[in-house]
């Protein structure tokens, strides 16, 4: 099956000249299956082509050559394929790097519970959550145009939720751009034909502007270099259809369950101190090595409702308490699911308040109808 024939190759650009792409044809596939058995067939990183081509696409009045490796477009600037003898060494920068530090292909590998690694280390998996997680992952949908052509989830990974899935349950087509080979393979798996797979930079994403009718971006922006975070988010908004919205889960840098956990942190100062000591082993789990090798940076709130940005969003709640708030604080002995119950109904009466002060706000982005983008800072 050749993906470039039902993919919606109208909609994509090639993510170093920004002109857009068109199928190859039969003729050109095996003029570079030509060079292929010569061995004079180099992508842009260097490496060399070994594998025969099938599928593939070509940027328009471009000399550049993407790949379609089993359903999955290989859209990175240093998976292109120069056609020319000398590359180029201006164009947009190859600055994937700090978003494959979140989250590469091991990462998505899975431990014996069937659990991804990334999930241990990020997600709360205790039964006493699992019912208000489900209700923080389902509220991104109020915020979202129901229906539409095309869904986009940046940095999708596998799409490990069922919830994920219902975004896009009535859109024509989901597409997933992640950095992952690994998370795109399974996210393929789940949605099947649903999907349009790309491996893509959220900072510099191979898609023509205006052309999205949905999209969320989900605990990926501050996994991006800090100086970077600006511009994936101009990229969100850069996409979207004229009236439509995207979603951007994020975190503060400081936020109120800090200042709930200071007593807590002084109980234990002492034994960590103890601990240090004694010169504990590195961690060398596959959760601990996760964790070393993860990029992570929050701006301060300030980042956003000062920010001068070209376009409007609202401020809303994703979830109040983070990851490692809840281990701490919430079990069932203690009333957890109940907490957690009574913290989701205060979320949904006051949920720019949440957002504000909370450790997961969620950005709601705007594109206005009309060439004419204003601007709104959030209360």
């Amino acid at each position: 099956m050749r993906y470039s024939s039902v993919y919606p190759i109208h909609i994509l650009r090639c993510p170093l000249t920004h002109h857009g792409l068109h199928a190859l044809t039969a003729m050109e596939i095996d003029a570079l299956n030509e060079r292929v058995a010569a061995g004079t067939l180099v992508r842009r990183d260097g490496s060399l082509v070994q594998e025969p081509i099938h599928d593939g696409v070509r940027s328009q009045g471009g000399p550049y050559i993407y790949l379609i490796d089993a359903g999955i477009m290989m859209l990175l600037p240093a998976m292109a394929i120069a056609l020319q003898e000398t590359i180029p060494s201006d164009g947009p920068r190859e600055n994937a790097q700090g978003v494959r530090g979140f989250c590469g292909d091991d990462d998505w590998e899975k431990n014996d519970n069937g659990d991804y690694v990334v999930a241990e280390l990020y997600e709360d998996l205790r039964p006493v959550s699992q019912e208000y997680l489900h209700r923080c992952h389902m509220r991104v949908k109020q915020y979202l145009p129901p229906v539409g052509e095309f869904f986009l989830d940046c940095a999708s990974g596998p799409v490990q939720h069922a919830e994920y899935q219902t975004y896009s349950a009535d859109y024509g087509a989901r597409l997933c751009v992640d950095i992952s080979l690994q998370a795109l393979r399974e996210a393929k798996q789940r949605l099947g034909m649903h999907g349009v797979y790309i491996l893509g930079d959220m900072t510099n994403l191979p898609l023509q502007s205006g052309v999205i009718d949905g999209a969320v971006s989900l605990h990926t922006v501050y996994h991006i270099r800090a100086e970077e975070q600006g511009s994936a988010l101009c990229e969100f908004h850069r996409v979207l259809k004229p009236g439509a919205a995207g979603a951007v889960v994020y975190s503060w840098k400081p936020h109120l369950e800090r200042a709930a956990l200071l007593p807590w942190k002084m109980l234990r100062a002492p034994f960590r101190m103890l601990s240090k000591r004694l010169g504990p082993a590195p961690d060398q789990t596959q959760q601990g090595l996760a964790r070393q090798r993860i990029y992570f940076y929050t701006h301060k709130r300030t980042w956003l409702t000062q920010g001068d940005w070209p376009f409007e969003y609202d401020l809303a709640v994703w979830r109040s308490l983070s990851v490692g708030f809840m281990r701490s604080a919430i079990h069932p002995l203690l009333l957890g699911k109940s907490l957690l119950a009574l913290l989701y109904w205060v979320e949904g009466v006051a949920p720019q308040l949440c957002g504000r002060l909370g450790a997961y706000p969620l950005i709601v982005i705007h594109k206005q109808k009309g060439a004419a983008q204003s601007l709104r800072r959030a209360a």
